[in-house]
């Protein structure tokens, strides 16, 4: 959010870029423990897991 803002207010008429890192499948730790998961193909019993995983997460 910071950099965001930074960017806007930056008084230069120049390009700006944010770069981030970020982890694929962040919150679901089967699908983060893949190795490769950029294209990641998720099975329909996957996706039911992967929902139940991340509702856990929010009633925390």
């Amino acid at each position: 959010m910071a950099a965001s803002k930074a960017a806007k207010a930056h008084p230069e008429p120049k390009p700006r870029v944010i770069i981030c890192d970020t982890k694929m499948a962040k919150g679901v730790p089967f699908l983060e423990a893949r190795e490769r998961n950029h294209f990641l193909r998720v099975e329909p019993a996957e996706w039911s897991q992967a929902l139940a995983v991340l509702s856990e997460g929010r009633a925390e």
